[in-house]
């Protein structure tokens, strides 16, 4: 179409076989897998580290009240395969809460902001509430869990009749909105790619129902009740012992892009050998209307967002192909006009509604749904900070904020915190002119009305007290760095000892004189990890270049004068399992003093002041 912009994702292919040498050749690699590993690098690089912050609105009418409001909760930190113990998805035979936890919900908790945020938690972490009670005793185990994914598995033929009985109400009531558009939808039945020289044998055994299966049907057995016994018995607190146990998945927070993984791939054991197969059913999913309602732990915590847990499907990837090869299709809305696009490698094409029905999804993108009052709220601020011809005072708002109110249900309180210092000005190390944006004063207001947070900025200048700070801090850097390459040498001279010092505390002081990494400043210099308890025999397996260093007395002197710490460990030789060398007369004392630090005369008398 004329007008429309493309974007080539050479750069991006390029990076993702970089960071992932995997990915490298023409090999199947799994599109979940993918995915929660991108996300991962894209968490990692985008998170941030901010005060707590309430999600929902709070009175923001003095710091004072706010820092004392504020209670921590447990901290959402995502760092390796998206952090939680699951990795993004909770299988049935991965969802356990942790031996020993036992608590009850609190619906008055508020929900605070977590350390190491970022948008992509905000986009796609939902949190599922496991909850495990004792058949015995009847005590009940309440394990909350972040998700970004959910991996549900295909039920089977008796599953799925079972549930069929079980579940019409729902069925009828979500199958309601699809009508039209599923009029021309097509189900087929269970047919399974098989790979190996027993298929057809396997082949006999698959299941085979000509009963179709949705969408709903997967969630249904995900979200209901399971029965631990046998092996699978669960440890009870209260009881201290294994015990049969029933185990119950809810929804607590409905994330904003729902990410449902379909387990089309499957393994079993068969006369010895684990045998694969791709199911290739037809799985029927809505476009409009997923209602995730029934399958929520009501919470006042969470009550707007469980009220509108209602889904509109966003996007499809298909796989083609078996087990062991295939290829990936990507099948995308467009969220202006409401048309699909397929994406298959550089061919793009429109596809219709009906096309999209007939897709053979492996994972499958849902997006909270836009209430009308949400939308007018939308277009209400967008004219507001559109019209040019404005003479109202302007005050700055963060651009990310804005994205997030433009296009999430929820984009929680303004947070300005991470553009500040803990003087309450700009922070100097923030590109603020880049990172936020004017608008008129009657705007700020509707949304501050709406969402708090805050705090208002009038103006975007950097703070002067940080200007300072970090003035005599970049001269306390380059006195420091000159000063210690003036005395560094890689010999020593005759008479004189090695001063050996940990790897990790040399690379802490490069990183922070170094200009192109500005690192915090040092701590005391630490040698505990070089020895054994004792403080003076070194432990075993240490590597010179890799663990410790060594400097000269000149280079130590103005090390601990500045930074004090220790101890000494003093060679002859650049070795630290050599004879020990006792330290100078003078320094026992310098180190038994009561700052830990030593005199700094011979060091200052011909150089400026470091502190």
């Amino acid at each position: 179409d004329e007008g429309l912009k493309m974007a080539s994702p050479h750069n991006f292919v390029r990076d993702v076989l970089d960071l992932n040498p995997d990915y490298r050749g023409l090999g199947q690699q799994d599109a979940q897998e993918f995915l929660r590993r991108t996300l991962d690098v894209l968490h990692e690089e985008l998170q941030e580290t901010t005060p707590f912050l309430h999600q929902r609105p709070l009175d923001t009418s003095s710091d004072s009240q706010k820092q004392s409001s504020v209670h921590k909760k447990e901290e959402v930190y995502v760092k390796g395969e998206l952090g939680h113990p699951h990795n993004g998805s909770l299988s049935p035979s991965q969802r356990s809460p942790e031996n020993g936890t036992e608590s009850k919900e609190n619906d008055t908790r508020k929900h605070e902001k977590r350390l190491h945020n970022s948008i992509i938690l905000d986009i796609f972490a939902g949190v599922v509430i496991s909850e495990v009670r004792c058949n015995h005793c009847g005590k009940v185990s309440v394990t909350e869990e972040p998700v970004l994914d959910q991996s549900i598995s295909i039920p089977s033929k008796k599953a799925r009749q079972r549930m069929m009985s079980a579940h019409k109400n729902y069925r009828a009531s979500t199958d309601s909105e699809e009508a039209a558009e599923s009029h021309n939808a097509e189900g087929n039945n269970v047919t399974c790619v098989q790979n190996s020289w027993l298929s057809f044998l396997f082949g006999m055994f698959s299941s085979v129902s000509n009963v179709n299966i949705s969408l709903q049907d997967c969630l249904l057995q995900y979200y209901e009740p399971e029965h631990l016994t046998g092996n699978d018995k669960y440890k009870c607190e209260h009881c201290n012992q294994f015990r049969d146990c029933t185990k119950k998945l809810s929804l607590l927070k409905p994330p904003e892009v729902l990410t449902l993984h379909l387990k089309r791939f499957r393994y079993e054991s068969l006369f010895g050998n684990n045998m694969g197969t791709k199911i290739s059913e037809h799985i029927q999913f809505p476009i409009r209307g997923l209602d995730m309602r029934p399958f929520i732990k009501t919470s006042e915590e969470f009550k707007e967002e469980q009220e509108n847990a209602i889904y509109d499907l966003l996007a499809v990837i298909e796989h083609r192909g078996a087990l062991h090869g295939g290829h990936y299709i990507a099948y995308i809305r467009n969220g202006s006009d409401g048309r699909w696009f397929e994406f298959n490698d550089s061919q793009v094409n429109t596809i219709s509604g009906a096309d999209v029905h007939k897709l053979e999804g492996y994972m499958l993108f849902y997006k909270l749904r836009v209430p009308k009052e949400k939308e007018q709220e939308r277009e209400e601020i967008k004219k507001l900070i559109e019209d040019e011809e404005s003479k109202e005072e302007k005050v700055y708002i963060s651009r990310l904020w804005l994205l997030r109110f433009l296009h999430m249900l929820y984009p929680g309180p303004i947070d300005h915190h991470p553009f500040m210092c803990s003087h309450e000005g700009i922070h100097i190390r923030q590109e603020a002119e880049k990172k936020l944006r004017p608008i008129p004063i009657s705007a700020w207001e509707k949304l501050y009305g709406k969402y708090k947070g805050g705090p208002v900025l009038n103006r975007i200048e950097k703070c002067t007290q940080c200007m300072k700070a970090e003035y005599e801090l970049m001269q306390r850097r380059d006195h420091e760095q000159r000063l210690v390459h003036e005395h560094d040498k890689t010999y020593i001279d005759p008479g004189q000892s090695w001063y050996i010092i940990d790897k990790k505390w040399l690379q802490s002081w490069l990183s922070f004189v170094h200009q192109d990494q500005l690192g915090a400043v040092p701590g005391p210099i630490s040698n505990a990890d070089l020895l054994d308890k004792d403080g003076v025999t070194p432990k075993t397996g240490l590597e010179k270049g890799t663990h410790y260093r060594g400097v000269n007395k000149q280079v130590w002197d103005i090390f601990f004068s500045i930074y004090g710490g220790g101890p000494p460990i003093i060679r002859s030789r650049l070795d630290i399992y050599s004879p020990v060398v006792s330290p100078p007369a003078d320094e026992g004392s310098r180190i038994n003093s009561k700052s830990g630090r030593a005199p700094v005369r011979s060091i200052r008398s011909t150089s400026r002041s470091v502190l």
